[in-house]
């Protein structure tokens, strides 16, 4: 009996471990969600990804207490990054983080047109 509740215990203390969650939502300027963003939590060697949905909200669990760099990018947006410290067992909801749009400037465009010709002849060519 003492060994099955140890045993009870063992597995409670393992899977105790790694349960905070991390949530939140990519806006552009427009506060419209941004779809499919990339979200990177990073702590030494430790990195957990997660796409946003199309509406940009995005969820990232089993995550272990400590301090995190949190990076947000989406394509055509600037990327977004923090520090954050995370605390055992919590669910951190950090809301809105809004990504600037990126706009690049061409220098110049080089436009090259090519038309066809049909030639057409009554004599044939042979090589020899």
């Amino acid at each position: 009996m003492k060994q099955l509740l140890f045993a009870a215990f063992l597995l409670q203390c393992i899977t105790a471990t790694a349960q905070s969650i991390v949530k939140g939502k990519a806006n552009n300027e427009n506060n419209t969600g941004i779809s499919n963003a990339t979200v990177n939590l990073k702590s030494g060697k430790i990195s957990k990804t997660a796409v946003a949905d199309s509406n940009g909200v995005f969820t990232i669990e089993n995550l272990s207490g400590g301090t995190y760099q949190l990076m947000v990018s989406g394509s055509g947006f600037d990327r977004y990054e923090a520090q954050i410290r995370i605390k055992e067992n919590e669910a951190l909801d950090l809301g809105v983080l809004k990504l600037i749009a990126r706009y690049n400037q061409l220098q110049y465009v080089e436009v090259t047109v090519r038309t066809s010709r049909k030639y057409s002849s009554d004599y044939s060519f042979v090589a020899t």
